[in-house]
């Protein structure tokens, strides 16, 4: 009702993104914190708004506490602009942050195991 995701009662990687045109408008006129700015993204990105998504993801990234989800977006973006050298810094700084802020379990491995994935690509690719 009020586009506000609730604070997660435990730290885990971000949950499914809801995308559809009336959750992008409630994103866009919510207060501005870290989980609002990576949903918000990802709904600017689903829409074709590339440049509006990264704008999101960098305003998140000043205040967020947990920074991976952010960085691993920017990666993307940056990947699919042809900057392969920005994506793999971007990358390996998500990993980085995930294995710091990481608790274990099935949610988390799952999180480690697709981001190292993504930044060994990149790596290798950005030579």
């Amino acid at each position: 009702r009020t586009g506000v995701f609730p604070a997660p009662r435990r730290v885990a990687p971000p949950g499914p993104s809801l995308v559809a045109p009336h959750w992008r408008d409630m994103l866009e006129t919510a207060p501005a914190d870290p989980l609002t700015e990576y949903h918000l993204g990802v709904a600017q990105w689903h829409a074709g708004d590339v440049a509006q998504a990264v704008r999101s993801w960098e305003r998140g990234l000043k205040l967020a506490p947990s920074r991976w989800p952010l960085l691993r977006c920017l990666a993307v973006a940056d990947a699919l602009a042809g900057d392969m050298a920005r994506a793999a810094q971007r990358y390996a700084e998500a990993f980085e942050d995930l294995t710091e802020e990481s608790r274990g379990g099935e949610p988390w491995t799952a999180a480690e195991s697709a981001l190292g994935r993504e930044a060994m690509t990149a790596l290798l690719a950005a030579g």
